[in-house]
């Protein structure tokens, strides 16, 4: 039997590497007033102080760590117990203390083209035991996202400055509604 001979011609095209933005998300809490903190020692209380977005363009990027601080207009290691970084209803990291935060082995992937927002949380401390003082102000900065891309794990790292609203915590705070 004979055989034909055929040639094959294979190409290859190197991925893109990505590059990484981050920008507050429009939809982030406004600056306001936050009730309903406990007055039992030891009872924490979710408060939600941002939602940022990262945004992946040119190449699909895999972010590893998020770093930034808290700030308060009273002192952050009385009102803070814990900071939280989620997905949604996801908590993907949680690390104690106060004032910096470092999400580290993060596992995010963010395909090309596409936005991913993310948020802030801290548990902020009970109001009646000498924590929180009524009308502290705390907010968060995102300040640097580690992030890796293509084939060869490119950095894509970025130093933003994202910087959340003030939430002014309180155990009561009135409800206005316009009639």
């Amino acid at each position: 039997y004979a055989l034909a001979s055929r040639a094959l011609n294979l190409t290859s095209a190197a991925a893109s590497a990505g590059t990484l933005s981050a920008t507050l998300n429009s939809a982030s809490p406004t600056t306001q007033s936050i009730s309903g903190l406990s007055t039992t020692a030891g009872v924490y209380t979710a408060v939600k102080l941002m939602d940022f977005d990262l945004k992946a363009t040119s190449g699909p990027i895999n972010v590893s760590l998020i770093s930034g601080t808290l700030t308060s207009t009273g002192t952050i290691a009385n009102d803070v117990a814990s900071a939280e970084l989620r997905d949604g209803t996801s908590v993907l990291s949680s690390v104690t203390g106060a004032g910096t935060f470092s999400f580290s082995s993060l596992n995010i992937e963010i395909a090309t083209g596409t936005t991913k927002t993310l948020s802030i949380w801290v548990q902020a401390k009970d109001i009646n035991t000498g924590s929180v003082v009524k009308a502290d102000g705390i907010n968060a900065a995102v300040t640097a996202v580690t992030a890796s891309s293509g084939t060869n794990f490119t950095s894509a790292s970025i130093t933003p400055t994202v910087t959340g609203n003030i939430m002014y915590l309180y155990q009561y705070a009135p409800t206005i509604a316009l009639s």
